[in-house]
């Protein structure tokens, strides 16, 4: 009789138990947010400085005025992602930071509509602050295509691409260098889109498309493109 009452009462508590193991998480976000740390509020944002006010205003844009980007326009964007600027002892330091100086980005433009450049497909040299052209002609429906059907990277007047030979970074930092390469595309591609919202245009950076199909159309098998920045005025 002992061994039964024994019996039953480990039951009991096995059952007790089971109901609590139930219902304790659903105290757990009271007790927690009782036990939540002293929160402490910032200064409010004051918007009264270039950079700060660029930053505030900058909003991602994907219709664009129908009017033609100038050789100046794009230079200017084209340097804010890659440009030198300044060349010392050490050498050429770029405008957006490069892990160990590797400078793994490859910046190509396609033009739609640029003053004084033929539509096509153009490579950015930085050292020289130069295009040249890869490939001639439209090639906006095609990225739009590549782009899985986003019509701003068709329409814009002026695509910024960006992209990266892996290998210059790996190379030193191994697996770590992959990371960097794609921190580094990040940096580029807010210092254009800063660039653009300084000079009245707008921007949008855009990571969903075909590897290959954008590859194929910039023309190059060494380089992986990263991102794409459609680019125009208001």
């Amino acid at each position: 009789m002992f061994a039964g009452r024994k019996k039953a009462l480990l039951i009991v508590a096995a059952a007790v138990l089971a109901l609590i193991m139930i219902c304790w998480p659903l105290y757990l976000p009271e007790i927690r947010s009782e036990e939540k740390e002293e929160q402490i509020e910032l200064p409010e944002i004051a918007v009264e400085d270039e950079l700060t006010e660029l930053i505030y205003n900058r909003q991602s844009q994907r219709e664009f005025a129908d009017t033609p980007l100038s050789r100046d326009d794009v230079g200017r964007l084209l340097w804010a992602g890659e440009g030198i600027t300044v060349d010392g002892v050490a050498g050429p330091t770029r405008s957006s930071p490069s892990a160990g100086a590797t400078n793994p980005l490859e910046l190509y433009l396609l033009a739609s509509d640029v003053e004084g450049l033929t539509p096509g497909i153009y490579h950015y040299s930085t050292r020289d602050h130069e295009l040249t052209l890869q490939a001639e002609g439209s090639r906006g429906g095609e990225l739009a295509a590549a782009a899985l059907g986003q019509p701003a990277a068709g329409e814009a007047p002026a695509v910024v691409i960006i992209a990266a030979r892996y290998e210059r970074t790996t190379g030193r930092y191994g697996e770590r260098g992959l990371q960097y390469v794609q921190m580094e595309s990040g940096h580029a591609a807010q210092n254009i889109s800063l660039m653009a919202e300084s000079e009245g245009m707008g921007s949008v950076i855009i990571g969903a498309f075909h590897d290959d199909e954008v590859r194929n159309i910039i023309t190059t098998e060494q380089a992986e493109p990263l991102l794409l920045i459609p680019v125009g005025y208001q």
